[in-house]
């Protein structure tokens, strides 16, 4: 009788379910229908300004991602701009973060920051707006910039499933018809005037993850710091405590490793607790090793420091001193691209891989363009470190340089130089 009566309450549980879905996604589309007319005074009044406020045509913002940090491609842009063309455009970076805005201002750089009447006022009037996430909606940057000639040079070259092709994005954006009204008329995943991939491989199989009017072709310009070229003070937004161990270590004659893991949902295994990290300090200090530790600026994760483990500011820019490491150790984030133009060693620590692929995704053979040894354990990668690192057995030049001339359509350090020029060209100044 008991098995019977759940049974019986399985059924129930079942054939109400789809009801209450149901009923759960048309409470959801009211609630965004009278969110719309709530909202739809205000977001009319924004459309109507940002159409009808002239253009500046070398008026330039910078949007960052995660509200305005200084790192990455933006920030090598924004540099490049102060050194190079500080008299041949007005350009300001916009930022939500008043920590980043007291950086650049006593530094002498233009600095908006936002929401303020002036970073209002720019937003509206900006020509061109040069981004690196889809988050650039957020305090209604994406509608008062409605107009401006939009550029998507994202933050990295990378292999992942972004944007339009996110399997949490794509369930937005099948969402109630109201709701998905709501992302237009507040220019939420906009279509792009032009967005820049690194090759043509990366064109072909990252173009779904965009809606745009123009592909085009152009390498990361936090790279071309990797050529030698002049992009201005780039150790501002770095980890200067970490940054002088770093170079200690390689003057005493250490060999410096930079682990720097992509972000994980929080109710994921993160790479802290993946790692024993006594045991692997143990193992730096045996071999003469100096293990950098650079979290995604997601990750929550707390990790002490050990004496042959530094952690650096998750949050700073490590590119200045990526020159440093001798081997780097990740996973599946973009990263390793950048780094994989220094033609060094690279050791793939992805422990979550099966679970990783089939939750998030990539848009290519994971090991086809990866190269250098995949380890799912600690011992294995503290073994592949022995080997690569210790005995010089690097046995991947030749797959490291095929994944370069895949990725990469430019390896010359002007980046910078060919962005500003489209830029330029879209404004007619």
């Amino acid at each position: 009788m008991t098995t019977n009566e759940t049974v019986s309450g399985n059924d129930v549980t079942s054939k109400t379910a789809p009801r209450e879905n149901r009923l759960g996604s048309a409470a959801f589309s009211v609630g965004i229908l009278l969110l719309l007319l709530l909202l739809s005074p205000c977001v009319i009044l924004l459309r109507a300004l940002a159409r009808l406020v002239p253009k500046k045509k070398d008026l330039i913002l910078l949007i960052p991602r995660f509200g305005g940090g200084l790192n990455g491609n933006l920030k090598y842009f924004y540099l490049y701009l102060a050194t190079h063309h500080a008299q041949d455009c007005e350009f300001y970076l916009l930022t939500h973060s008043r920590a980043t805005a007291r950086l650049l201002s006593a530094h002498g750089l233009p600095v908006l920051l936002h929401p303020s009447p002036r970073s209002v006022v720019k937003l509206l009037r900006a020509r061109s707006v040069v981004l690196e996430s889809t988050d650039w909606w957020r305090r209604l940057k994406s509608l008062l910039a409605l107009y401006a000639t939009t550029f998507q040079i994202w933050h990295g070259n990378g292999i992942k499933r972004v944007s339009m092709t996110n399997k949490k994005i794509t369930a937005k954006l099948r969402g109630p018809g109201p709701f998905r009204w709501l992302l237009y008329w507040c220019n939420i995943y906009p279509i792009y005037d032009v967005v820049f991939f690194a090759s043509r491989l990366q064109r072909e199989r990252r173009s779904a993850s965009f809606r745009m009017k123009e592909a085009l072709l152009n390498g990361q310009p936090r790279n071309d710091v990797f050529f030698g070229a002049d992009v201005g003070s780039n150790l501002i937004g770095c980890d200067g405590a970490a940054t002088e161990k770093i170079r200690a270590a390689a003057i005493a004659g250490k060999r410096v490793i930079l682990y720097s893991p992509t972000w994980r949902p929080y109710d994921e295994i993160q790479p802290a607790q993946s790692l024993d990290l006594d045991e692997l300090n143990n193992f730096a200090l045996r071999h003469r090793l100096l293990i950098v530790w650079k979290a995604h600026p997601k990750d929550r994760t707390t990790v002490r420091e050990h004496e042959a483990l530094v952690v650096m500011d998750k949050d700073a820019d490590v590119y200045p001193v990526m020159g440093y490491a001798d081997c780097m150790i990740t996973d599946y984030s973009s990263i390793y691209m950048d780094y994989i133009l220094l033609d060094r060693p690279i050791i793939f620590f992805p422990y979550d891989l099966e679970h990783y692929l089939w939750k998030r995704g990539v848009q290519h053979d994971y090991n086809a363009i990866t190269p250098g040894p995949k380890c799912l354990t600690q011992a294995q990668m503290q073994q592949a470190l022995r080997e690569i690192v210790i005995d010089g057995e690097d046995a991947w030049r030749n797959a490291r340089e095929k994944v370069r001339r895949d990725f990469y359509e430019y390896r010359d350090g002007r980046s910078c130089e060919r962005l500003f020029a489209e830029i330029r060209k879209k404004g007619e100044f």
